[in-house]
């Protein structure tokens, strides 16, 4: 609407356009909200996923090196033991 035919209309249709467009301000504002509120949760979502994500690496990092510390000493035993140790190949590495 242009500046002429703003001038043109009644102080109660001014006052209507005017309830109008704060409505739809205060429900674009709540939705804003909204989508803020699920930008938030979602990016939480995705940060625990990354949690998870290097907590797997980690534990898979325990698990081989548990397996290293496992078979180091079982070849240490063998050794001991007088048996001939099991070469890479033969544990499957």
């Amino acid at each position: 609407m242009t500046e002429k035919e703003l001038r043109r209309c009644s102080k109660a249709d001014l006052m209507e356009m005017l309830m109008f467009k704060q409505r739809e301000a205060d429900s674009l504002r709540a939705e804003l909200e909204e989508e803020k509120k699920k930008q938030k949760d979602m990016h939480l979502k995705l940060s625990r996923v990354g949690s998870l994500a290097e907590a797997s690496l980690a534990l898979t990092n325990v698990f081989e090196e548990a397996q290293r510390a496992a078979d180091n000493y079982l070849e240490s035993v063998r050794k001991l033991a007088g048996a001939p140790a099991k070469s890479e190949k033969e544990r499957g590495e």
